[in-house]
């Protein structure tokens, strides 16, 4: 047998090593059975509830998950108690008061349909997102790691759909077109591939040890990073990029002196160069390439622009308090109806003002200042996967989404606040000493 390839025993030693005392099948069990299953099915139900398969479910999914989410967490802070004069307190709080002043701009909006749906939307889903990662998840190292793997899980799912899919459309002769899956169209599958690539990518460079798995690991990165070049979102293969990016830079070593440190800096600028002229050039030169690389050569055409625009035109009606939640739409005579300009910041700024932004500002500041020094970051993986989760939700929050929709930002931004934790866990052993070992907590 070839020395790569593990034998049972040492397969089962890895497998215990990862499950704990509770063994393999308990630590499968308590992942899918668990409270932070159940927050992650909440935040993405989106993309698969309205799947045919589905259709026997007498409730909506997304209610039914928040239920379910909202009455385990409340039980759990009952057990252990709220968090009093910590950071994560700090961060509901000051988010909590973004949404209080929503729920204020009622007074002023002029929306009366649009408010009915995205204020609650808003209010409750966005902020339980925040608050359970920030008082339950990042506050306890065992479920912050089940967070990750049920993410992992998650996203291996919707990568087999996603695959499916695309293998449905090469059969048919459809070979440049939007992936299409569940319920879900290419933004949707691709804001989980993404974070799923980065939980993977995580585990390879800086939790196991053994060659062939993160061989395998290796392997399935790159399946994960062959579909969001195929399936056609353009800002989710650019947010992937970026947390892959958060995630090498701990590898960088200054120690090698500025030469190296400017090759290591010239070879990625490079490699990413090469891929963006590959796309920007594609349909000029007829080449094929990935749908989503092919895509990059319409930048300038698309509408989202013109919305952002138009935001940056009205804007000025009401810039320190807004035009009131759900304004955007009625302000810019498009009706009283589901619309938004696409970029979370410039909805807060135009509907909330600059106060609301500040709030918003805020709460971003006090999640990433518990991340801590590059010093940290390389002595604490589940601090780095954190930041690199984020770092993948704000870029896409920033192209796409309404505010409500995007509860997979605020999710991460509570999911900072366990940097905290890392930093009491790590501090007294060996950042304390000088040393900074990847640690194996996933």
């Amino acid at each position: 047998m070839l020395p790569i390839l593990p034998s049972v025993a040492r397969f089962r030693r890895i497998w215990r090593s990862l499950a704990g005392d509770g063994g393999p099948w308990r630590l499968a069990l308590g992942t899918v059975f668990s409270f932070e299953a159940a927050l992650v099915l909440f935040m993405f139900a989106g993309i698969y509830k309205a799947d045919p398969r589905f259709a026997w479910i007498p409730i909506d999914l997304t209610l039914l998950f928040f239920l379910v989410s909202l009455v385990c967490g409340f039980w759990i802070l009952l057990r252990q108690g709220v968090p009093l004069g910590s950071e994560r307190l700090l961060l509901v709080l000051v988010f909590g008061g973004l949404v209080a002043y929503a729920v204020l701009s009622m007074l002023w909006t002029p929306s009366l349909i649009y408010v009915e749906t995205k204020l609650p939307y808003f209010a409750f889903l966005s902020f339980w997102a925040l608050t359970a990662c920030a008082l339950i998840v990042a506050g306890d190292p065992v479920r912050y790691r089940r967070f990750f793997r049920v993410m992992l899980l998650f996203s291996l799912w919707i990568a087999a759909e996603s695959f499916l899919s695309f293998l449905r459309a090469l059969h048919s002769g459809t070979t440049l077109s939007f992936v299409l899956a569940l319920s879900s169209n290419y933004l949707g599958l691709g804001r989980v591939i993404g974070p799923g690539l980065l939980v993977v990518l995580a585990y390879a460079l800086y939790i196991t040890r053994v060659l062939w798995a993160r061989l395998a690991l290796g392997l399935v990165s790159l399946c994960y990073l062959a579909l969001l070049l195929v399936i056609g979102g353009r800002t989710p293969f650019a947010a992937a990029v970026l947390g892959v990016i958060v995630l090498l830079v701990p590898l960088i070593r200054l120690g090698g002196g500025p030469r190296r440190v400017l090759w290591q800096a010239g070879v990625a600028a490079a490699l990413l160069c090469a891929v963006l002229l590959v796309g920007l050039t594609s349909r000029r030169m007829s080449i094929s390439v990935p749908y989503t690389l092919a895509r990059f050569s319409s930048l300038h055409g698309n509408p989202r622009y013109q919305a952002y625009a138009d935001t940056m035109q009205y804007v000025d009606q009401g810039p320190f308090f807004g035009q009131g939640i759900a304004s955007w739409p009625v302000v810019l005579g498009l009706g009283d109806a589901r619309m938004y300009p696409h970029n979370v910041f410039l909805e807060v700024w135009f509907e909330l003002g600059a106060f609301g932004l500040v709030l918003l500002s805020t709460s971003m500041a006090i999640g990433l200042w518990q991340v801590g020094s590059i010093r940290l970051l390389r002595a604490s993986a589940p601090s780095l996967l954190a930041l690199a989760l984020f770092a993948n939700a704000f870029l896409n929050a920033s192209t796409a989404g309404d505010i409500h929709e995007n509860r997979f930002l605020f999710a991460t931004l509570g999911l900072l606040m366990l940097g905290a934790t890392e930093r009491y866990r790590v501090v007294g052993s060996s950042v304390s000493r000088g040393l900074a070992p990847a640690s194996r907590t996933l």
